[in-house]
């Protein structure tokens, strides 16, 4: 018999998907964007791509800004309450799509292959802890720091006799 109870206040984040595929870049340049945004607030990532100077960057706002919509529609659709400033970038990535082959002429009536290569970008937005995966490395590494310097320096290198 299936479990008619209401679902608890603790139930997994909803998450929600966008998905730009056959993008006319290269998934290594497209990569260079996405890396920036992994785990930020969705305001905070429309601020750093407005002022990104990446090709990349169109098709990653482009991106957000159907994740923005797939969310309104729902919200309005099946009346659910999403705050869209708690929504963070959960899990970004890039896939290659098919690459286009294509030749150009070379001397003595050879050709030389060119590749256009193309992405598939995913993006899966979440309620809940925004900034988490960014803040977490830095605190990380600044504990670090600061526990390397709180300890003496150890003993040098041994003088040769």
């Amino acid at each position: 018999m299936a479990d008619t109870s209401p679902v608890p206040a603790t139930a997994a984040p909803r998450r929600f998907h966008a998905a730009i595929r056959y993008a006319r870049i290269s998934p290594r340049k497209a990569r260079y964007v996405t890396e920036l945004l992994k785990g930020r607030n969705v305001n905070r990532a429309k601020q750093i791509l407005a002022f990104n100077g990446k090709r990349g960057a169109a098709f990653v706002n482009k991106l957000l800004d159907a994740v923005l919509a797939n969310v309104s529609h729902l919200q309005q659709e099946k009346d659910l309450d999403i705050d869209v400033n708690r929504l963070a970038i959960e899990r970004i990535w890039v896939d290659p799509a098919p690459t286009w082959k294509r030749f150009t002429a070379a001397p003595m009536g050879r050709a030389l292959p060119i590749r256009k290569r193309n992405s598939h970008i995913h993006i899966v937005v979440a309620e809940g802890a925004a900034e988490s995966a960014a803040t977490d490395r830095g605190k990380r590494v600044r504990a670090s720091r600061a526990a390397a310097a709180s300890q003496p320096p150890g003993p040098g290198p041994k003088a040769k006799e």
